[in-house]
């Protein structure tokens, strides 16, 4: 039932077309409503109507805040803050029930980065604190949608859905206990620790693996490409120490070279002395062992960081399957080197260890 959970009703869209979509001549054919908590309070009074135009659409916005109080350890309450907003796609196109699913899903995904993009230009433009960029982690793990396919708002025309959501960050977690077996594994593995030269590289893809499954994709790629960072300066550091060529001190001074020096000048090298591709700047190429590794992950990394790009799922998914077939690729080759086999890649060279 379409009730006065929501904000937006026939009453705001009779004020919504006296007030901007007559004078824009703009003719309402549907709506689609988002409705979105939000784990903090934006700086608006309830009932707030606005309306925007983003990437082609013509957005309303009508919100609420809320506080509740939480009974906290011991009897301690805390007050927690809130805000549930109805985000209205203005459809100037008949909705129907065979266009409906997609376009309920195009406005989830609409939706959501227009947030982000009001959230930043309160941050912006109003030194707003207390707020930040969201992701789908964030949401509850139902994502409520109305279908309101006239503006006559009956109820027969109106169509109402709880879209879940994946990546919701609270759901419960049954850990299945270890057994004998595994706990003695688990122990031998921690008396090791130290030895394990390739732990931190490894903890930065289960990092990225688990921040992929809740929704933060920036973090994501982030987590990944410093994973193969680390993979690729430890691995270069034990060649250079197997080969016994170099003294400590080289070691150490080639180490602090730039990371893509490091690739092509010495990993390279090493590799091609192998008889094996491993190029860093050259295009997709099959037969290169990090063939799409620059493209997919290097530079989408860096976009991140110093462009401020929001990544899309797809892209992070992408960038852990590129460097997710890579490793295995690596450690393959350098497992079969003359030079090399002695080096120390029990603990990554498992597959179920990076995926």
């Amino acid at each position: 039932m379409y009730d006065n959970k929501w904000f937006f009703h026939k009453k705001e869209y009779t004020a919504l077309k006296k007030s901007w979509l007559k004078k824009n001549n703009i003719n309402a054919r549907g709506f689609i409503v988002v409705k979105y908590r939000l784990p903090f309070e934006l700086p608006f009074k309830d009932n707030t109507r606005s309306v925007f135009k983003f990437k082609g659409y013509n957005l309303a916005i009508i919100n609420q805040s809320k506080s509740v109080q939480n009974e906290d350890i011991k009897g301690f309450n805390q007050i927690k803050y809130f805000t549930e907003l109805d985000i209205v796609v203005i459809s100037i196109d008949s909705i129907t029930t065979d266009n409906e699913e997609s376009k309920m899903h195009s406005a989830i995904d609409l939706t959501l980065d227009f947030l982000n993009i009001l959230i930043i230009s309160l941050q912006l433009k109003f030194h707003i604190s207390g707020i930040k960029r969201i992701s789908r982690l964030d949401l509850d793990q139902i994502i409520p949608v109305a279908i309101i396919k006239s503006t006559s708002f009956q109820d027969s025309s109106i169509n109402l859905y709880g879209i879940s959501n994946p990546h919701f960050n609270n759901i419960y977690v049954k850990q299945q206990p270890l057994n004998t077996i595994e706990i003695d594994t688990l122990i031998a593995f921690v008396n090791d620790y130290d030895k394990n030269i390739f732990n931190n590289a490894i903890l930065y893809f289960r990092d990225a693996s688990n921040l992929l499954d809740t929704g933060n994709f920036n973090q994501s790629v982030i987590s990944i490409q410093t994973g193969v960072e680390i993979f690729m300066y430890t691995l270069l550091k034990q060649i250079l120490i197997t080969k016994g060529e170099k003294q400590k001190k080289q070691i150490e001074n080639i180490l602090k070279l730039g990371y893509k020096n490091i690739l092509s000048d010495h990993l390279g090298r090493f590799f091609e002395s192998e008889d094996v591709k491993f190029t860093f700047d050259e295009e997709e190429n099959s037969i290169n062992i990090i063939n799409g590794y620059k493209k997919h992950v290097y530079m989408l990394r860096n976009k991140i960081v110093h462009e401020g790009y929001i990544c899309k799922e797809t892209h992070a998914v992408n960038a852990k399957e590129v460097v997710f077939n890579m490793i295995p690729k690596i450690i393959a080759a350098v497992d079969s080197s003359t030079v090399c086999g002695k080096i120390n890649l029990h603990t990554i060279a498992a597959q179920k260890y990076i995926t």
